[in-house]
């Protein structure tokens, strides 16, 4: 992040990349520096509920994702997600399963 420390939208790809490679802890740290660079990035928040929620941290986790759902109404919707956000297989059960776990 050295070339751009105080931009939420590389600290939210590395919190992804972290997500891909299972490395949940990691991509926790990276989400939550985001969300402290810019708490309006989804994105950012989306990341953080989805991480949370793999960590076993279910309140924590709905309640990030009820809040990127405020922030932008398609992390409501997987398919958006997947489509819009381009979030990978691995990305979009976890919300499914966290989505479903709110309805």
């Amino acid at each position: 992040m050295d070339a751009a420390p105080d931009d939420a939208r590389p600290w939210s790809n590395l919190g992804f990349a972290r997500f891909e490679r299972a490395q949940f802890v990691e991509a926790l740290q990276a989400f939550e520096r985001a969300a402290e660079l810019d708490a309006k990035v989804a994105d950012a928040v989306g990341g953080r509920a989805i991480a949370l929620w793999r960590l076993g941290r279910a309140k924590e986790a709905k309640e990030a994702m009820t809040q990127a759902i405020t922030l932008d109404d398609r992390y409501g919707r997987v398919k958006d997600l997947r489509e819009a956000a381009q979030w990978s297989d691995a990305q979009a059960q976890a919300a499914q399963e966290l989505l479903a776990s709110i309805r």
